[in-house]
């Protein structure tokens, strides 16, 4: 998996679940919004391994049609990146 062209925008975690989140913002040049589910792995102060899916049908405006998956890495800086395959439909 690559690092690919970066989404810019917002992430909120779903107040109903602690491993979903709203994305909003562009891809590609794309706006839209579309749901995550994530995962990781920790050991009380670090996390590793982290990796989300594109929850099926949760795409809007010009990301109605996005699928893909990825992971997650922060920076010392506290940047967060994501790198992603995806399909834009």
């Amino acid at each position: 998996m690559a690092w690919a062209h970066p989404l810019r925008g917002n992430v909120r975690r779903h107040p109903s679940s602690g491993s979903a989140c709203q994305t909003e913002g562009s891809v590609q040049g794309r706006e839209g919004a579309f749901n995550i589910v994530h995962s990781a792995t920790t050991s009380g102060s670090d996390r590793t391994a982290e990796f989300f899916t594109i929850v099926p049908s949760s795409g809007a405006g010009d990301l109605a049609a996005i699928t893909g998956a990825g992971g997650r890495a922060v920076d010392a800086d506290g940047t967060h990146r994501i790198c992603f395959d995806h399909d834009l439909g």
